[in-house]
C-alpha cells in the first residue's frame, strides 16, 4: 500500500511535468516540480517524501542524477559506519593547506 503523502506526491509530479515537452532539460523540470509543491510549508515527512518522489522521478529521467544520488547515499553510508573518514580534498576545502608544526 502506497501512503498518502507518496501519492500526492506523485500525482503533483504527474501534473507538473504533463504540460512540459519530453525533451525539457534538467533546470526546467526543476523548476516546474519546485513550483508544483503540493503540500504548503516544506518541513516535515511530506516534504522528505516529496523530495524523494522528486529525485525517484529525475532518477529515471536523467542517468547523471541517479548517479548524483547514488554517490551521496554511498558516501552518507560510509561516514555514518565511520568506515570512511571525509575526503582528503573536502578537509583542505575546509581547513586549507596547513603547515607541519613540531
Amino acid at each position: 500500500m502506497i501512503g498518502k503523502w507518496r501519492q500526492r506526491s506523485r500525482e503533483a509530479i504527474a501534473r507538473a511535468v504533463r504540460d512540459l515537452p519530453s525533451d525539457a532539460t534538467l533546470p526546467a523540470l526543476r523548476t516546474s516540480l519546485r513550483a508544483a509543491y503540493p503540500f504548503g510549508e516544506r518541513r516535515h515527512f511530506p516534504y522528505k517524501v516529496w523530495l524523494s518522489e522528486v529525485g525517484n522521478y529525475l532518477g529515471q529521467r536523467f542517468p547523471e542524477v541517479r548517479e548524483q544520488r547514488a554517490q551521496r547515499k554511498q558516501a552518507r553510508r560510509e561516514r555514518r559506519s565511520g568506515l570512511s573518514p571525509l575526503p582528503e580534498q573536502t578537509m583542505l576545502k575546509l581547513f586549507g593547506k596547513q603547515e607541519a608544526t613540531r
